[in-house]
């Protein structure tokens, strides 16, 4: 299962090093994050709620726009 995550105030690799290190602390999942279009690429073993990813990347400091199934 593979979700795409549109993501509001990232603008650096620290910023997307920080919304990486949120989304891997499942270890069932990995993420990629894509800073210049704003998005991170989860692939999930089981999947995870689009609330339980947005909560993740809101502690990271950051806002969700959308999260959609690729």
């Amino acid at each position: 299962m593979r979700k795409e995550i549109k993501i509001i105030g990232m603008n650096c690799k620290h910023c997307a090093s920080k919304v990486k290190s949120n989304l891997e602390i499942n270890k069932d999942l990995k993420a990629k994050v894509d800073l210049k279009n704003n998005v991170a690429i989860v692939s999930m073993k089981k999947d995870i709620s689009n609330l339980e990813l947005t909560k993740r990347i809101e502690i990271a400091g950051y806002t969700v726009e959308e999260v959609r199934d690729i």
